[in-house]
């Protein structure tokens, strides 16, 4: 009789251990699926933002001009813009984090977070800019 509680007993250890490990893999896969970057809805430019804020973000100065840009976000709030940059200057520049802010639906302002590209004078780059995670969408980059 202890043999066949001992096989019992085994039979649902095994079980749960293969249901757990098939909960793993489904869980993975919806992770995968959630930070899956879209393009979010084109919008029509906003023309004015006064969001009441105590001190707005400012780029620092500098040579760069965005020439085109795009939003993007995921499932799980990651914010990034694929931004065409141009270096207005002859000479050479630094592009970096402080360089642009992102202004959130909700007034929230950020720099970027993986920005540091050095162009050539009146060089342009294509490059995919990640803002953090925040839980609403992108309304406005600046560059100064």
């Amino acid at each position: 009789m202890t043999n066949l509680r001992s096989i019992e007993i085994f039979t649902v250890v095994a079980l749960i251990l293969i249901l757990a490990s098939n909960l793993a893999m489904a869980s993975d896969v919806l992770e995968e699926n959630n930070r899956v970057l879209h393009f979010d809805q084109p919008q029509a430019p906003l023309t004015s933002l006064n969001f009441k804020q105590n001190q707005a973000l400012k780029p620092l100065s500098n040579d760069f001009h965005i020439i085109e840009k795009s939003y993007l976000s995921n499932n799980i709030g990651e914010r990034w813009a694929v931004i065409t940059f141009e270096n207005k200057s002859a000479g050479q520049r630094l592009l970096k984090n402080k360089s642009i802010v992102a202004t959130f639906a909700d007034g929230f302002q950020t720099h970027a977070i993986n920005l540091n590209e050095t162009l050539q004078g009146h060089d342009k780059l294509t490059k995919a800019v990640f803002f953090g995670v925040y839980p609403f969408p992108i309304l406005v980059v600046q560059i100064e």
